[in-house]
């Protein structure tokens, strides 16, 4: 099959952002979430996918929880833009 419904591809590749984050691979689980973002940004995984990798890089102490400010840079530049925190 060559065609995918929006919320096929957008759920595969939150699934996976999900997947790479827990396995502590962030900048690849950051992609995967920029290429969901690109289908639709407004698809309700959107919201999933950004909450669950913001709690995680809480947990692995990349973020302050109160501010969201990144204590690490990621190889293409800081955490929290790409997770659409500012």
């Amino acid at each position: 099959r060559r065609t995918f419904h929006v919320s096929e591809a957008v759920s595969l590749h939150g699934t996976v952002a999900m997947y790479l984050a827990a396995a502590g691979t962030f900048a690849a689980a950051l992609s995967h979430l920029k290429l969901a973002k690109s289908v639709d940004p407004d698809h309700p995984m959107i919201d999933l996918v950004e909450r669950d990798l913001a709690v995680r890089a809480m947990t692995a102490g990349m973020v302050r929880p109160a501010t969201l400010t990144p204590l690490v840079e990621f190889p293409h530049g800081p955490a929290t833009p790409a997770l659409g925190h500012t």
